[in-house]
């Protein structure tokens, strides 16, 4: 399983093929979707939506924690508890992604697996 990994200007491999970036290339980091689909069937980690509490009734992955996107940064010590990786999920992938660079930046594995329709699709298979 490919983890995320902070790169400054190292080599990396991805598909089988080696990379390496200069040294003045920002802090970047790589997700691959694949990995969150493999977590997610795997049951693997804990699985977050950011999602507002009236979004998040109207239908949720199963399993799924609530902590609201607004909510996260003075949850942290609580996320710190869960399972690695935290596997977030929101409406579009916009507001996990959000989360998912916060965390990350605070140190905790997190993937940003987008909507939670998604998710909820892979748990069927």
């Amino acid at each position: 399983m490919c983890r995320p990994r902070e790169l400054h200007g190292q080599s990396f491999s991805a598909f089988g093929l080696c990379f390496r970036l200069p040294c003045f290339v920002p802090t970047v980091y790589f997700f691959f979707i694949m990995d969150a689909a493999t977590l997610i069937k795997d049951k693997k980690g804990t699985l977050i939506d950011v999602r507002t509490p009236a979004e998040f009734m109207g239908g949720h992955a199963e399993g799924a924690i609530n902590i609201p996107l607004q909510e996260v940064a003075e949850r942290i010590e609580e996320l710190r508890g869960f399972d690695a990786p935290l596997v977030l999920c929101c409406a579009s992938g916009a507001r996990s992604g959000a989360a998912t660079q916060y965390l990350n930046q605070q140190g905790l594995e997190s993937i940003n697996a987008g909507s939670w329709l998604d998710v909820h699709y892979l748990q069927t298979l």
